[in-house]
C-alpha cells in the first residue's frame, strides 16, 4: 500500500512539472490520464449469490500496466475460475474487458464508477451478475 501511495505521488509530481513547461496540450492530457488511471490500480473483492453454490467470492486485480485478473470462487465447488483481461479508466469510469482464447474479448465489458475505495456497477451482463451487478470494495492490507 505504501508503494502504491508513493507511485501515485510520483505520477502527480511528474504531471505537475510537465504542465508547467511549454508542452503541447496533448502531452498535458496524456499526463493527466496517466495520473487518473493509477487511482484505480489495486485489488478489489466482492461477493454475489450463486444458483448452485453457497455463493461467489470474486477478486479483481487491476495492475498498473492495464492488465487485470478476475478470480471467481464458487463456495464449496472446487478450484476457482481465473480470467485475464485489460482495463482502462476515463475520469471515474473503470472498464474491464475479460479476454478469452487468443486474447479476444469475451462477453460484454464490466463498467464501474470509482467512488473512493469502491467500484460501483454501471454496466454489466445481467444474466451473469444479476440485477445488482458486481459491486467491489478495494482490499486493505
Amino acid at each position: 500500500m505504501r508503494a502504491l501511495i508513493h507511485l501515485i505521488g510520483v505520477a502527480f509530481a511528474i504531471a505537475t512539472v510537465t504542465g508547467c513547461g511549454s508542452r503541447t496540450e496533448s502531452v498535458e492530457k496524456s499526463s493527466s490520464a496517466s495520473v487518473a488511471s493509477s487511482s484505480a490500480v489495486g485489488a478489489y473483492t466482492g461477493s454475489l449469490p450463486a444458483a448452485d453454490a453457497a455463493g461467489r467470492n470474486i477478486n479483481v486485480l487491476l495492475r498498473q500496466d492495464s492488465t487485470a485478473t478476475m478470480t471467481t470462487e464458487f463456495v464449496g465447488k472446487g478450484k476457482p475460475i481465473v480470467e485475464k483481461g485489460r482495463w482502462t479508466q476515463e475520469a471515474d469510469e473503470v472498464t474491464l474487458q475479460l479476454l478469452g482464447e487468443g486474447g479476444k474479448a469475451s462477453g460484454a465489458p464490466l463498467i464501474w464508477t470509482l467512488k473512493g475505495a469502491r467500484l460501483v456497477p454501471k454496466s454489466w451482463d445481467r444474466g451473469q451478475y444479476g440485477s445488482v451487478g458486481l459491486p467491489l470494495q478495494r482490499k486493505t492490507e
